[in-house]
């Protein structure tokens, strides 16, 4: 991956900027450990179901039928298998010689992103059916180049890149995507975790895991969030900001690994962490926190 210097931090608009000035009452002597325990223990706790589509018989009534006009079916499913079967389900499908597994896996990641706790499926189904829109030579071509780029681990250019694709236009899905393909070394970062982490730096009292992240991500996570159709500028922030984003990400496994902790499916991945991280802005005690 490319060396970047980090990102600069605090956007005028962050809530890091408008807290430059209020007092902080932080134990900068807390250890990180804790940090690190409270890390493993909502990784364990993680349970975003792992919802996608499937090959489907074309009378099957739950199918989408926006991939009838171009002779596939694909249905939703939740199946019951670990997360590292599940993305490797969805990257063997995006990495596949067949147009239609690719499109599959394309699909299949909206339906995931969108899909949350089962609640919104048929608002996913209705964003993964506008991928059938896209045309096949492009999506293969487009694909091809992405994996390629993130198989050099250059994430920040894979996520631009990914830009491009039907109901990918933003860091939010595009990060997903990327995660998908490369797990070990990348992680999602939506709207949901950035402004997360950016709460934390409001927080005149903060917890270990708190202090963490208000050190190692909050200040500078916005960097990585883009949408498609920005300028030359802005990609390039958000490319740099995005590979940033993976770089903590790895480094914060690599440091969990060393402590002897366990991840929830072995050795820490980026993905994991990540998913650790979101599962901690989510949960009902810290959000409460953040917002007091």
């Amino acid at each position: 991956m490319p060396s970047h210097a980090r990102p600069k931090a605090c956007h005028p608009n962050s809530p890091c900027r408008r807290a430059k000035n209020e007092p902080m009452n932080v134990d900068r002597s807390v250890s990180s450990q804790s940090a690190f325990e409270e890390l493993q223990r909502l990784a364990n706790a993680y349970n975003y179901p792992p919802a996608r589509l499937i090959f489907s018989d074309s009378d099957d009534p739950n199918r989408l039928p926006e991939f009838d006009k171009i002779g596939l079916s694909f249905a939703p499913a939740v199946v019951q298998v670990t997360y590292p079967e599940f993305e490797r389900s969805i990257s063997d499908d995006l990495r596949s010689d067949d147009d239609g597994r690719v499109r599959l896996g394309l699909a299949s990641v909206v339906y995931w992103g969108h899909f949350g706790d089962g609640d919104r499926a048929n608002f996913a189904a209705t964003r993964a059916g506008r991928t059938a829109n896209c045309e096949a030579a492009f999506l293969k071509n487009e694909m091809n180049e992405i994996i390629r780029l993130v198989d050099d681990r250059r994430y920040g250019t894979s996520l631009i890149r990914a830009f491009a694709l039907p109901e990918i236009g933003s860091t939010s899905f595009a990060s997903k995507l990327i995660t998908f393909l490369a797990p070990a070394g990348a992680g999602v970062l939506d709207q949901q975790i950035y402004e997360g982490l950016g709460r934390t730096l409001l927080k005149e009292s903060r917890s270990a895991l708190e202090e963490w992240l208000a050190v190692e991500f909050a200040p500078w996570a916005w960097t990585g969030f883009g949408k498609a159709g920005g300028s030359k500028q802005s990609r390039d922030r958000t490319a740099r900001g995005f590979d940033v984003w993976c770089e903590r990400l790895m480094k914060a496994a690599d440091d969990l690994n060393a402590a002897s902790l366990v991840g929830p499916c072995g050795s820490w991945r980026a993905a994991d962490v990540e998913r650790a991280i979101y599962r901690a802005l989510r949960s009902k005690h810290l959000a409460s926190s953040l917002t007091a």
